[in-house]
């Protein structure tokens, strides 16, 4: 008995995994379909394009214009935007005439389409601009940084790369942790991000320590 109840039960497993797990993409005459995990095709090869899963949901290319497929190979979220991400946060960005917000996974737009740029969400921040200039809302549209800078790029570890005259680091409340003295600066990883001065590459800490000098790969446009 026992190993019956085990048996039941494992079978039970394979197959939620089974049926729990997001089709796979496949290209046929030159056209996107998508296939369940046994190679039967759930979608015919009918879109320009298609991404991966990712959260319950692919993005489809038609006619120039992207929507959604659900796990199921349903046309979930119409094929309407200009532009079209997957999923971060429980929230896509989306572009109609040239203007960028989001919707959440029914299709609803919970952010107005109305930024000239929008980032994907991270750390429950996207940067995002109007009128040129360069913030961050939180994921109920609120501006929680405001739109004060000529450029930003995403928060990662804590910090986001803004720009003002000159590049530096803000944490999540808007301060600067690292004053802008830099021509460039990236994302944080691992504790580290790289920064440019001077014509120079290198990589720095969060204290705005120097790590590491950037190593200069040599090849046949350099070794003359």
């Amino acid at each position: 008995m026992k190993k019956i109840v085990l048996l039941l039960i494992f079978t039970f497993i394979a197959n939620t995994f089974i049926f729990s797990q997001e089709l796979i993409r496949f290209y046929e005459n030159s056209k996107c379909g998508y296939k369940n995990a046994q190679g039967e095709i759930i979608v015919s090869a009918i879109y320009h394009s298609g991404s991966d899963f990712k959260d319950g949901f692919a993005v489809v290319l038609q006619n120039n214009k992207r929507g959604y497929l659900n796990t199921k190979g349903q046309l979930s979220i119409p094929i309407i935007y200009d532009d079209a991400s997957l999923f971060y946060e429980g929230l896509a960005r989306v572009s109609q005439n040239g203007k960028y917000g989001f919707i959440n996974k029914s299709g609803a737009i919970i952010i107005p389409i109305e930024y000239e740029y929008a980032s994907d969400y991270s750390e429950g921040l996207s940067c995002v601009q109007k009128n040129s200039k360069f913030g961050f809302i939180n994921l109920k549209g609120e501006i929680i940084i405001p739109l004060i800078y000529f450029n930003a790029r995403i928060f990662s570890e804590g910090l986001a790369a803004v720009q003002t005259t000159k590049w530096g680091y803000i944490d999540k409340k808007g301060s600067f942790t690292i004053q802008p003295e830099y021509d460039n600066a990236y994302f944080f990883k691992n504790g580290i991000g790289k920064v440019t001065m001077s014509g120079k590459s290198f990589y720095i800490d969060t204290k705005n320590r120097l790590v590491k000098n950037e190593v200069i790969r040599k090849g046949p446009e350099n070794e003359k």
